[in-house]
């Protein structure tokens, strides 16, 4: 658990903003595509 710690400490937090920003849009743009699908309509 020391290490995963010790290695988010060491990332720049507008690296992880901007990760977390990316991963945010994946998840809506998959959102928008499954619905329009009409797929995965748990996930939506």
């Amino acid at each position: 658990m020391e290490t995963i710690e010790n290695g988010l400490r060491g990332i720049e937090p507008n690296s992880v903003n901007g990760l977390m920003l990316i991963m945010m849009m994946i998840i809506f743009i998959l959102g928008l595509w499954f619905t329009h699908k009409n797929k995965h309509s748990a996930f939506v």
